[in-house]
C-alpha cells in the first residue's frame, strides 16, 4: 500500500515585535491614565444630569441641558482618544496621527475648562444658601481648575510634537546616510572603471 506523501507547510516567520517605548513615551502613557481619571467622573456626572433633563418632569432650562450635554460629549471624546492612543502605542498608529489626537484631546479639555469658566461668570447661579447669590466661589474654582491643563494635558501635546520632530530628524539623517553610501559606491565603481581603462592602454 503506497504511503501518501506528506506536504510540509512553509516555515512561519515570527511577527516583528514593536520597538520598546522610550522613557518619555512611558511617561506620556502614564499621564493618560490620570487624564482618564479626570475625564471619567465629569462624563458620568454630566451624562446623568443630561438624562435627568430628558426624563424627569422638572424645571430644567435649555441652557442646563446644553451645558451638561456639551461637557458630557467633550469628556467622552477625551476618553475615546485616550483609549485609541493606548491601543495605538504598539505601532499601529503613525506619530503624525498621534499628534493630531493630542491636539484634539487638549482642545476638548480646554473647551471643558472654558465652558466652566464662562458658566461661572455669566451662567445662572442656583444656590439658595447664599443671599445674595455670589459668583465669586464658582469663578475662583474654575480658575484654580485651570492648573490641571498645563500639568496633565498640555505636556503630552508638547511631547508628541517633540517626538514627531525627533523622528523626522532621524529619518532625514538615515536618508542622508543612505544617499552618501550610494554616492561612495558610485565613486568606487567609477574609479574601478577608470583603472581598468588605464590598464588596457
Amino acid at each position: 500500500m503506497d504511503s501518501v506523501p506528506t506536504t510540509q507547510s512553509p516555515p512561519r516567520h515570527p511577527l516583528p515585535r514593536p520597538e520598546p517605548r522610550s522613557l518619555g513615551q512611558n511617561m506620556a502613557h502614564t499621564v493618560g491614565v490620570f487624564q482618564a481619571l479626570i475625564a471619567f467622573p465629569v462624563m458620568i456626572h454630566a451624562g446623568v444630569f443630561t438624562f435627568w433633563c430628558l426624563t424627569l418632569d422638572a424645571n430644567f432650562t435649555i441652557y442646563e441641558f446644553v451645558n451638561s450635554l456639551s461637557n458630557a460629549f467633550f469628556s467622552a471624546s477625551i476618553l475615546f482618544i485616550i483609549i485609541t492612543q493606548r491601543g495605538g502605542n504598539s505601532g499601529d498608529i503613525s506619530i503624525e496621527f498621534m499628534v493630531w489626537l493630542e491636539v484634539a484631546k487638549s482642545g476638548f479639555a480646554s473647551a471643558v475648562w472654558l465652558w466652566l469658566l464662562f458658566d461661572g461668570i455669566f451662567g445662572p447661579v442656583h444656590n439658595s444658601y447664599n443671599r445674595p447669590q455670589s459668583r465669586t466661589p464658582r469663578i475662583a474654582q474654575a480658575i484654580i481648575s485651570f492648573l490641571g491643563l498645563p500639568f496633565l494635558f498640555y505636556p503630552t501635546l508638547t511631547f508628541a510634537i517633540y517626538d514627531l520632530k525627533t523622528s523626522r530628524k532621524s529619518e532625514l539623517n538615515m536618508n542622508a546616510g543612505a544617499a552618501r553610501t550610494e554616492v561612495d559606491v558610485d565613486e568606487e565603481a567609477a574609479a574601478g572603471e577608470r583603472l581598468s581603462l588605464l590598464s588596457r592602454v
